[in-house]
């Protein structure tokens, strides 16, 4: 089951009021990429010999809550219930005993681009002053942490409902990649301080401090989902933490919270690009000003400013899936890609 935005919308059938949310071409048949994105690798058999039923409540350009800021398609609360609705209507879904679903959440990319933007373009924060500057990042901060709070919301809902957590019950929340090696955001602080390479910089370096914000408050909440569960929980982070409920609020079968660590990912691929056979991680692939589309895409990291190329995408999918297994089901050689710590907590 996933929910998210564009980087997991697998342009799923949709009503005509979010048809908005689709890509032209050259996009590939609506995603925002040029091939399938991870969700589709791992449940059409591309890297098991297995296929794996999906149920995709993403759309592209999605936000954790539209009371915070409007979009024009479902926000996660949106998603969220549409998935608790389906199976409280649909039983039969969730039927087998031998079921186990895994709940992946990709979303926060729009949030936090919408966060970064409103603070460097306040007066405080383009002074130059660094206690004016260091003012407006705590109030970004702030957001941030009203946001998480949301998610976590909505991540707390489904794990109690009562048909969602009726048989075994995995959830995997990915991180936000780090925004300020994506092309867009360099752009971005370029527009936003044209004949400023000095203030340029600083923007960029704010994407840099505030996406690693994002993601330490991320690991704040889940943490303490994890916690709550009462039992012993393998998790790849260290991570710090914040308040839930207790397990009895959860249902029995719920088996692993993880967090994904996306931010670990990207950067390994931007120092190592031969790793992963890249040849360009630092632009896209297609220049939409030319329409100009490279040649060999599966050698570059970025489709478009902003989201992945499918072969990137079946990267995200195989470290995906290392990490919803076991760690005794891992090889050696994901284990070091992942570069994460275990702990386990009681």
């Amino acid at each position: 089951v996933v929910f998210g935005a564009s980087y997991s919308d697998d342009a799923h059938p949709r009503k005509s009021i979010y048809r908005n949310s689709l890509r032209p071409k050259p996009y590939y048949e609506g995603r925002a990429s040029n091939g399938p994105v991870f969700g589709e690798y791992l449940s059409h058999g591309y890297l098991t010999n297995y296929t794996i039923s999906q149920l995709n409540y993403a759309y592209g350009g999605a936000i954790i809550e539209n009371s915070l800021r409007s979009t024009s398609v479902p926000d996660l609360k949106s998603q969220v219930e549409s998935h608790i609705k389906d199976i409280d209507t649909s039983p039969a879904i969730w039927s087998s005993q031998n079921t186990r679903v895994l709940h992946c959440v990709c979303i926060g990319i729009n949030d936090f681009l919408s966060i970064w933007s409103d603070m460097v373009s306040k007066p405080g924060f383009r002074s130059g002053n660094s206690t004016r500057i260091q003012a407006e990042f705590e109030g970004a901060k702030a957001i941030i942490e009203n946001k998480l709070e949301r998610f976590t919301s909505e991540m707390q809902r489904l794990m109690k409902n009562k048909n969602s957590s009726s048989i075994a019950a995995d959830y995997l929340v990915m991180l936000l990649p780090p925004l300020d090696l994506v092309p867009n955001l360099r752009y971005q602080a370029r527009e936003k301080a044209p004949k400023n390479t000095t203030m340029a910089a600083l923007y960029l370096d704010y994407v840099g401090r505030l996406s690693l914000e994002f993601n330490k408050v991320n690991f704040i909440y889940i943490f303490y989902v994890q916690l709550s569960l009462h039992k012993t929980i393998k998790i790849w982070m260290v991570l710090v933490s914040s308040s839930l409920k207790s397990s009895k609020d959860y249902g029995s079968k719920i088996g692993f919270v993880k967090i994904f660590d996306t931010e670990a990912l990207f950067r390994k691929a931007h120092n190592n690009p031969s790793q992963f056979d890249f040849l360009n991680v630092n632009e896209a692939c297609w220049n939409s000003s030319s329409n100009l589309i490279c040649q060999n895409p599966d050698h570059w990291a970025f489709w478009d400013t902003l989201h992945p190329t499918t072969a990137f995408h079946k990267i995200i999918a195989r470290e995906l899936m290392f990490s919803a297994n076991d760690d005794k089901h891992q090889s050696k050689k994901a284990k070091s890609n992942l570069h994460t710590k275990t702990a386990t907590l009681t």
